[in-house]
């Protein structure tokens, strides 16, 4: 009689969760799709470092667990962990997602404090003389403005006009039309 109990116990147990589910899987539903949405809407920054501080937080609640699994006490070592978890994986979230401004703000530092130094070194480096050349086609000289900018000292390196362009110059200056 004792197994039947446990088999009659456990088919009544199945049937009362199906019929549970049924009453809250649309209710489920629809609040999945909530939360996506929300997801989905928010920026990025927002959801990477909310996620960041609720590992984070996840992390610290394993280690946190690991002490209290020894200790053998029904509620301490099997339910407390449960809220820990929840507790610090929340916390944390929060925290990342609302101090993300100055977490973003602190990266920025110290990629300027790199991008300083790689200035510096730069700096500090010999520096070789380049040769920078300017080559103009027919077009260009014709049209006249580039005499204007040469002018201003806009333009700096070497000017080269190949030795076609300046045929093709003497041909048009040359030419009757």
């Amino acid at each position: 009689m004792d197994s039947f109990s446990i088999y009659g116990d456990g088919v009544i147990g199945a049937v009362i969760f199906f019929m549970l589910t049924l009453s809250f899987v649309d209710s489920l539903v629809a609040l999945i799709k909530s939360f996506e949405e929300k997801i989905i809407k928010a920026p990025v920054t927002d959801v990477l470092f909310g996620t960041i501080g609720l590992v984070f937080g996840l992390v610290i609640a394993f280690l946190i667990q690991i002490p209290l699994e020894g200790l053998n006490i029904v509620g301490i070592s099997t339910v407390l962990p449960i809220f820990i978890y929840f507790f610090l994986a929340y916390f944390f979230f929060q925290v990342g997602f609302k101090k993300r401004d100055e977490l973003i703000n602190l990266f920025h530092i110290s990629s300027k404090s790199k991008e300083r130094r790689k200035e510096t070194a730069l700096e500090q480096a010999p520096q070789k003389p380049e040769k920078l050349y300017k080559i103009f086609d027919t077009s260009v000289i014709i049209d006249g403005r580039i005499a204007d900018i040469c002018q201003t000292g806009f333009l700096e390196g070497t000017i080269v006009i190949p030795h076609f362009v300046l045929e093709e110059l003497q041909h048009i200056a040359d030419s009757s039309y």
